[in-house]
């Protein structure tokens, strides 16, 4: 009898492992994913993101993403098409051809005080696509952070995060101001440049087996910790940039506070219908609800676009309002960016002088000047607001194309 029990459970297992061996560890993970119970926003369906071309450009997410989907504004504004393109602007078009031509640009959007200039789209891909922004997503959670500020949620930007929730007790970043996480200078460690912004001692942040992706206040927690200058001295708070993915993740927290549902609320009631999305618009958030506002706020392009118009419209306002007082702060320079002096791993764009809540400033060599956002894979927003004007490029692989994106915002 034993000898059969052994027969079938070796054919069972060969059986097993040649199944698994025909798909690849992440059908695999991924398929075992699905088996697990389900919050009632559901698993991100795959497609969704950022439709990519021989890079996995959700990095980790894709098994377990769980969104909050926002539904469109009351009033969207409406885009027109400039039918007679001048000679500069014909050559332009050219420009942004060539830059549309390689395999990495998915979609690509340029708009001038309210005209389209230009919009394409790669196959299987269109204007209702929602693409997953990466790093301009820091952009947005900044706006939220203004609408929450304005309608009360938040009472200072100079109160400590802790204030907020106490889940970032005992950590840097919640010793930090609001004003120095989201302007990158909180003094907690520096971000890795190899691991998106994450810290060198969380290499394994993104991988499939750490649940700490998963839960951003455990993440904070076991991964938190001080910067340290080359004296062996630590960084204050306040006193130096340097790009990490950790403070805009310790403003989740102080955004969801410990109400359950107050981020969605203040996204919903106090952001939406200021920008004018027009299609449905999503967050990825944790298993405790907690958003991602470093990297996964997810819009078709045209969405992204009007945020751009959003923030663009809010600089140039004449009003004593709240949130274009609070728009008109943040993507000013707060903190100029020095931190190509600790070498190649932490360099974060070094073109980019400076730094707002969220927002890099400071172009050098930019006749344009501007605000502009980065994300990963190749994901470019850049504003000119004194010329009403502003670019968005959506990617699936960061290649050089981003040069080629300046050399065109620099023409526009």
């Amino acid at each position: 009898m034993n000898k059969y029990i052994f027969i079938i459970t070796l054919l069972f297992k060969i059986s097993f492992f040649s199944f698994a061996s025909a798909e690849s560890t992440d059908e695999f993970l991924a398929r075992q994913q699905l088996k697990k119970p389900l919050p009632i926003e559901g698993l991100q369906p795959y497609g969704l993101p950022n439709f990519c071309k021989d890079t996995n450009c959700t990095v980790s997410l894709g098994l377990y993403k769980r969104l909050y989907k926002f539904t469109p504004s009351k009033e969207t504004k409406k885009y027109s098409i400039k039918e007679e393109l001048g000679f500069s602007e014909k050559m332009l078009v050219r420009k942004a051809d060539s830059i549309f031509s390689s395999q990495s640009t998915l979609a690509l959007l340029m708009v001038d005080d309210g005209k389209i200039i230009y919009e394409k789209y790669k196959p299987g891909t269109d204007a209702n696509t929602p693409f997953q922004g990466q790093s301009l997503s820091k952009g947005v959670a900044s706006m939220t952070v203004g609408a929450a500020l304005c309608a009360g949620y938040i009472n200072n930007l100079d109160d400590q995060a802790k204030k907020y929730n106490d889940a970032l007790d005992g950590t840097k970043e919640g010793e930090a101001t609001l004003a120095q996480l989201m302007s990158m200078s909180s003094g907690g460690l520096r971000g890795f440049s190899p691991f998106g912004g994450f810290p060198e001692n969380g290499w394994d942040i993104g991988s499939f087996y750490n649940p700490a992706y998963k839960n951003i206040e455990l993440m904070i927690k076991k991964y938190s910790g001080s910067q340290i200058k080359s004296d062996g001295t630590m960084v204050k708070a306040g006193e130096e940039f340097s790009y990490k993915s950790f403070d805009p993740l310790a403003i989740s927290l102080v955004l969801e506070g410990t109400e359950p549902g107050r981020f969605k609320k203040i996204f919903q009631e106090e952001l939406i219908d200021r920008v004018g999305f027009e299609g449905n618009v999503y967050w990825v958030h944790d298993e405790k609800g907690y958003p991602h506002l470093a990297n996964a706020f997810i819009a078709n392009l045209r969405d992204w676009g009007r945020f751009a118009d959003f923030v663009m419209q809010s600089i140039n306002s004449k009003e004593n309002n709240c949130m274009d007082n609070y728009v008109k702060d943040a993507t000013k320079t707060q903190i100029k960016n020095r931190t190509n002096m600790w070498g190649s791993n932490f360099t974060f764009h070094e073109m980019m002088g400076g730094y707002g809540y969220y927002f890099w400033t400071d172009k050098k060599n930019s006749r344009n000047g501007g605000v502009h956002l980065v994300g990963g894979f190749g994901q470019m927003l850049s504003i000119n607001p004194s010329k009403r004007k502003y670019i968005v490029m959506i990617s699936s692989k960061d290649n050089n194309e981003f040069m080629s994106f300046y050399d065109l915002y620099e023409m526009f």
